[in-house]
């Protein structure tokens, strides 16, 4: 490493820095409340072991996201032991992990393409580029910033292994060593599984001589971790949502999931290319034929990109390669997320760089043509640098990343629904019902909402209305979990305890065991003055969360009052 990469990897340190500096008093957001702020799973050490147990998927709040991050929630547990819930311990993690990211980025890009200029301002645009600020911003989206750390330690470790020729012992260590990052990749975010593409690429493009066929006993390590990670997920650990794909695979995923995919693609390209109107819930459209406006604009589109592409294979590895890198890194992405979840900014993070990359080979050739494209470098970077300090300020509570999103678009359904969470946390009810009738009155079938409508009629206590709310989610989907469960909760209200065991029961059926299940079981019994079972009850709670102050509060009350009786 020369003076000048000092140079340039201290100008991207401080910029990011810079760029990032007034997130840092920001509070805890969306989804952090539950992966942190709330989570007694990470609050307990003796929980690691459940890291790699059936348990994970419940007990860490991943379940729902189709996920198994354990070095994810691994990293909160040592947070947490660091910074307990202090929200700027995280907040300095998170920025830290992306000027990391973005040296990584640099040196990578340094090596491939032989030119430092286009490294460092690949380094620039990737640390600024405003569409990576819900990554950064969003405590609990970390997993987006630890897997792209290990994906990209993992192949600078390899392209580094590639270019010595011996002794053989330190290749064959180098390469175990790369084989260890892409597995703590795969164990963040199962995006980085594309790895074992971007290598094979990298030695067909790059590598003198590189054949695939030639480094096949390298790849195989790749691929058995590979093959590890998918097994360990859903055959051993058996993710208890992974039953989704087969309502999902089979009806009418060759045709509506092709447009999905198709439609998603062109949308993160754009995204990349425009980062503006940034938004954490996007409602994209879906087409229905072939037929439709969307459609023909995105197959257009897609047709531009890869003949482009074609095209460009002959005159230019870099930006082949780029062009590649965003292809790769959204193919994950690409198959599964449109099935099942959100569009999101946060899911970029990785194939930006490729983008970046792109940007920074065009700007590099500009400058060396004419003068007045520093002015198109400054217009850019100021553009990113402006828009990113502006999205950050989004993120300073959830009060106003919501109630932004929601004056930015009126007709977001997710964004009404998450404004009335807010309301109901500051005890607003009349305004969190009012959010929650709004996003219903946008999507009637919004299953979240009438949960959250029912909950916010409980707490005002209008009990038959809650019952009526909460039946909506069970008339769409009769086996709903949380939906028996706050029927159980509701019954008990209103005294009808025979009705409300009947729900927790239907919840055991269903093989939903959670700590808050025997809780309310508990609850239940100690109301009717079943005391004996309501300890059975509270204390098979505890084994499932020890952390669980408010059940072990109970427990204490109930052995003092059996204590004074005696």
């Amino acid at each position: 490493m020369k003076k000048n990469d000092f140079l340039f990897i201290s100008i991207i340190i401080i910029f990011g820095f810079i760029l990032y500096a007034n997130s840092l008093n920001n509070s805890f957001v969306w989804d952090d409340k539950g992966h942190i702020e709330k989570n007694s799973f990470i609050k307990d050490w003796n929980n690691l072991p459940k890291l790699f147990s059936k348990d994970y998927f419940e007990l860490s709040n991943e379940g729902f996201a189709l996920s198994w991050r354990p070095v994810t929630t691994l990293s909160y547990f040592v947070a947490y032991s660091i910074w307990k819930i202090n929200p700027l311990g995280y907040r300095c993690s998170c920025i830290i992990n992306h000027l990391f990211n973005a040296v990584l980025v640099y040196l990578i890009t340094s090596f491939l393409f032989k030119k430092r200029s286009i490294a460092f301002l690949t380094g620039l645009f990737f640390v600024a580029h405003p569409i990576n600020t819900e990554a950064v911003c969003g405590i609990s989206f970390n997993e987006n910033l630890l897997a792209c750390l290990f994906l990209l330690l993992s192949f600078f470790v390899y392209i580094r292994s590639r270019n010595i020729e011996k002794p053989q012992k330190i290749i064959i260590f180098l390469w175990s060593i790369s084989n260890l990052f892409y597995l703590l990749a795969l164990l963040s975010k199962e995006v980085a599984i594309s790895l074992p593409l971007i290598i094979m690429a990298y030695d067909y493009y790059f590598v003198p001589g590189g054949k695939i066929k030639r480094r096949t006993f390298f790849y195989l390590g790749y691929i058995i971790i590979t093959f590890f990670y998918l097994g360990g997920r859903f055959f051993i650990l058996k993710n208890i949502q992974s039953v989704f794909f087969s309502s999902v695979i089979g009806k009418d995923f060759l045709f509506v999931g092709s447009l999905k995919i198709i439609t998603s693609f062109v949308y993160f390209l754009k995204l990349l290319i425009f980062p503006i109107n940034l938004c954490i819930v996007p409602i994209i459209y879906t087409p229905e034929s072939l037929f439709e406006t969307i459609s023909i604009i995105s197959i257009g589109v897609i047709i531009i990109f890869w003949a482009f592409s074609f095209f460009i294979y002959k005159y230019s590895k870099k930006i082949f390669f780029s062009l590649l890198w965003i292809f790769l890194n959204l193919l994950p992405i690409l198959i599964i997320l449109p099935f099942y979840y959100l569009f999101s900014e946060r899911y970029l993070y990785i194939p930006s760089i490729g983008f970046c990359m792109l940007l920074g080979i065009g700007m590099n050739k500009c400058l060396q043509i004419k003068k007045i494209s520093i002015i198109a470098l400054i217009f850019i970077l100021f553009f990113y640098s402006w828009t990113t300090i502006k999205r950050n300020n989004d993120w300073r509570d959830g009060f106003t990343l919501w109630s932004r999103t929601v004056k930015k678009y009126p007709d977001n359904y997710q964004a009404h629904n998450n404004l009335g969470c807010i309301y109901s946390e500051q005890g607003k009810y009349n305004e969190a019902c009012r959010e929650y009738k709004k996003a219903l009155e946008l999507v009637p079938h919004y299953v979240a909402s009438w949960l959250n409508l029912g909950n916010v009629y409980m707490l005002k206590g209008e009990y038959y209305q809650a019952i009526k709310a909460v039946k909506k989610v069970l008339n769409l989907n009769p086996e709903h979990v949380g939906a028996h469960t706050n029927l159980g909760v509701y019954y008990t209200k209103i005294g009808l305890y025979t009705k409300a065991m009947q729900e927790y029961n239907k919840v055991l059926e269903l093989k939903s065991r959670s700590a808050g299940i025997y809780k309310n079981i508990g609850d239940l019994y100690q109301i009717q003055g079943v005391d004996d079972k309501a300890i059975k009850a509270y204390k098979y709670a505890l084994k499932l969360n020890s952390q669980y102050s408010e059940v072990q509060n109970i427990l204490e009350s109930i052995y003092k009052k059996k204590a004074e009786i005696k």
